[in-house]
């Protein structure tokens, strides 16, 4: 692996990906041992996860893309960590919950690295909107749309626009309809109707108990992930699949935020 300017490590395959997977495991493991050491509370220790073990990991979860094998091991070792002062292991879900509901007010990895992901992914879509303009259209002008490499496509398409990517590849468009047709049934199946709602935020009527935008993002985040697992872990892009994920997103976070009004 080669280093870049700002001192991290530049992936190009992925056995560099791995050996740079299991070096960032090692350097959140070993302040869990030596903390460990230390009486804390169960919310001292939910404090020092936050504040100090994962705050290592805000900029790398920004730029690169983890297997699921990687949260689930940075969620063991942390979850090992705060419920060590405790008598009965719980559910890693509930540490994360607020404390007013039982929970520890936890970050969940794969929640952060969504939101990382998502904070500089929406100023890319509304850069009229974007309180970092000038970062962001930088970004924009050293970011190539042309696509050359056949394995970055999804589809045979030729046409590999930022629109084809967001609504018009039929891989991902059978992704929209489907998620549509369960949760805003009201919306018209046509892409211009997500493209209004990306670069215009004209929004078409949806039912009274959920927010458009979170499926819009929902769906965004998933195909975004799936997208990055078909090229660097040749996982194939399975529309089907894709909507199962959805909907377990969706539903898990309409669930919570019912829980907490």
């Amino acid at each position: 692996m080669s280093e870049s300017p700002r001192g991290y490590s530049l992936i190009h395959t992925i056995t560099q990906r791995d050996a740079f997977v299991t070096k960032l495991l090692n350097d959140v493991h070993l302040p869990t041992q030596l903390h460990s050491q230390h009486y804390l509370s169960v919310r001292g220790h939910a404090t020092i996860v936050n504040s100090l073990i994962l705050s290592r990991l805000w900029h790398v979860l920004c730029l690169v893309w983890f297997p699921k094998t990687f949260i689930n091991t940075l969620r063991s070792i942390v979850g090992n960590f705060v419920m060590r002062p405790m008598f009965s292991r719980v559910k890693y879900a509930t540490l994360c919950l607020p404390w007013s509901v039982g929970g520890l007010d936890l970050i969940d990895p794969a929640a952060l690295q969504y939101a990382l992901q998502l904070r500089w992914l929406i100023p890319l879509l509304f850069p009229a909107c974007a309180t970092l303009y000038i970062p962001i259209r930088w970004l924009c002008a050293h970011i190539s749309i042309s696509v050359t490499s056949p394995k970055w496509r999804l589809c045979g398409h030729s046409n590999q626009t930022p629109e084809h990517f967001l609504v018009e590849c039929p891989l991902i468009w059978q992704v929209w309809t489907m998620t549509m047709s369960r949760w805003i049934p009201q919306w018209p199946a046509r892409p211009s109707t997500i493209l209004r709602a990306f670069y215009a935020l004209t929004l078409s009527p949806s039912p009274p108990h959920i927010d458009s935008y979170y499926v819009l993002d929902g769906v965004l985040a998933t195909v975004w992930k799936a997208y990055w697992r078909k090229i660097f872990d040749n996982v194939p892009f399975v529309s089907a699949n894709i909507v199962v994920s959805v909907n377990k997103l969706l539903q898990f976070f309409f669930q919570s935020s019912h829980l907490l009004d």
